[in-house]
């Protein structure tokens, strides 16, 4: 009898083991693990992706946005922060817009139609001052506007593409150098 009493405890000992085993690997996948993100990086410096979209529901935000159909063939939208660290006293921020084009002529047809509708104030925009500085060797648009420092470019490889980021950050420059690298 006391040895079916002490069986049935280690029986019970190893269930309740294997369930808390369960739960501390469920947590460390779904919760602590990094999610994967198709075409661009889970980390940009030290700041983790917040929000992510991406395809039509992508599509239809830069739409909505512009106010018109942009020839784009995919889009991705992320926001990069340090909100997933309550220790990190940065509040450093970068939200990403990524529009695919079907070509690198169309992605810097469209890079130079929002360059000119900058310069030209045309329509509702929040921005002017478009200029253009040289950043790890690339043609890059920067431009004053409201949230951040703004700044946008053309991509041919490995997909064609048009990057606009808006960097809230304590060093700008730093957060601009390491996107162009991997946007």
């Amino acid at each position: 009898m006391a040895n079916k009493k002490s069986r049935s405890k280690l029986i019970q000992i190893f269930i309740a083991i294997g369930i808390i085993a369960v739960i501390i690997i469920s947590f460390g996948v779904n919760v602590l693990g990094f999610k994967k993100h198709t075409g661009i990086p889970e980390m940009l410096l030290e700041m983790k992706i917040s929000n992510h979209v991406e395809g039509q529901q992508a599509l239809a935000r830069v739409n909505t946005l512009h106010g018109v159909d942009i020839p784009l063939v995919g889009a991705i939208i992320a926001d990069y922060s340090h909100d997933f660290n309550p220790y990190h006293k940065n509040d450093d921020k970068v939200n990403v817009w990524i529009g695919k084009t079907k070509s690198a002529a169309d992605a810097t047809e469209l890079i130079n139609r929002m360059y000119q509708g900058i310069q030209q104030g045309k329509g509702n925009t929040p921005f002017s001052n478009a200029r253009k500085i040289t950043v790890e060797g690339r043609e890059v648009f920067q431009t004053d506007g409201p949230g951040g420092q703004h700044y946008f470019y053309a991509m041919s490889a490995p997909e064609p593409r048009v990057i606009w980021l808006t960097i809230s950050a304590g060093n700008p420059g730093a957060v601009l150098r390491e996107s162009v690298k991997v946007f």
